[in-house]
């Protein structure tokens, strides 16, 4: 299939063309998989807040060409798709408060060296990011905690309060 019949029969291939050219790889001493070894990394996620996808993405694109990587570290976001069975379940009937969203963001950072003397910088980058998004996203996916979330997890108040 041509490029141009890509853009034809899936409208969406020229704007994933677009956000891939603004995505950088990562520089030599980064790792490049994640499951190649033990990496010090740091996740994060959430959901979009509403359905104003379009002022998310042009978030997230904002935030990609202005925030800059390190050659050592490894930084992405993955967008995962919530659709099927898992929007048969109401809301309320389960612990899990998301299933009426179309997708989910997950925020990542890879290094291979824990003592890396930039180790804050990369953790920086996703809260940076979770932050340049505020707006249009809410919550977290229990299975990708996130201290930093947590104001002060040590009180009850510290815990409810996002």
């Amino acid at each position: 299939m041509l490029s141009s019949d890509v853009n034809r029969h899936y409208p969406l291939a020229d704007r994933q063309l677009a956000l891939g050219k603004l995505l950088q790889p990562a520089g030599p001493e980064a790792p490049i998989e994640t499951c190649d070894a033990p990496h010090a990394h740091k996740v994060s996620s959430t959901f979009p807040k509403d359905n104003n996808y379009k002022a998310l993405a042009k978030a997230i694109v904002k935030y990609i060409q202005s925030s800059k990587a390190s050659e050592r570290v490894n930084t992405y976001l993955s967008i995962h798709s919530m659709g099927g069975a898992i929007k048969n379940v109401a809301d309320t009937g389960s612990a899990f408060p998301y299933r009426d969203k179309e997708f989910m963001l997950q925020f990542q950072a890879g290094w291979s060296e824990p003592l890396d003397p930039d180790t804050c910088k990369y953790i920086d980058w996703i809260e940076k990011f979770r932050k340049a998004l505020n707006k249009h996203i809410e919550g977290s996916f229990i299975n990708f905690p996130d201290k930093d979330l947590v104001p002060n997890p040590n009180s009850v108040d510290g815990r409810i309060k996002l």
